[in-house]
């Protein structure tokens, strides 16, 4: 039989993270925990920025305790995931029309999104798909990382994809 743990509601409550008076403009989204366990990501909504162009960004929150940090900030990264060694993080980018010229925005008017990773020593950020007329979104790791499923949303169809994940390192000068 499966025992699922009961949470009490006095667990620790992450908002206090934050400075005084920064509280409730924040509103948490989809998060999950770094492989060595010390902090989580999560994605933030600005209230007063909703109809900005920089409305959300992805915080590294420590779970001891300790400032948290701001990772990304283009477009609205959501659906944080490490990569299984920790070097990688897999996002959601969505974009609304209007709000970041050059972005191919493909047979839909309002908005975008695309698969990106954060690299984490270097803050580096790559668009996976850059050239993908379609959403593809909602990625996740396999377990040695090699690979990533996600979802491609076509005009009238959904398809859950696999691509290899090689990122070559960079040749030390």
């Amino acid at each position: 039989m499966l025992k699922i743990p009961t949470a009490p509601l006095n667990d620790e409550v992450y908002n206090q993270t934050f400075p005084e008076g920064q509280w409730p403009k924040f509103q948490f989204g989809i998060s999950c925990i770094s492989p060595d366990n010390t902090h989580f990501l999560t994605t933030l909504l600005e209230k007063e920025k909703i109809l900005g162009n920089e409305s959300t960004a992805l915080y590294k929150i420590p779970i001891d305790g300790g400032e948290p940090e701001r990772l990304i900030s283009e477009g609205s990264p959501w659906y944080p995931r490490y990569s299984p060694d920790g070097k990688w993080i897999l996002y959601t980018n969505w974009y609304e029309n209007g709000n970041y010229p050059g972005i191919n925005y493909g047979p839909y008017p309002a908005q975008f999104a695309q698969l990106c990773v954060y690299k984490v020593e270097s803050g580096e950020i790559t668009v996976l798909m850059p050239d993908c007329p379609y959403y593809n979104y909602y990625g996740s790791w396999s377990p040695d990382g090699n690979k990533i499923c996600y979802i491609l949303q076509k005009e009238e169809s959904s398809e859950l994809r696999i691509i290899d994940f090689e990122f070559a390192e960079n040749e030390p000068d």
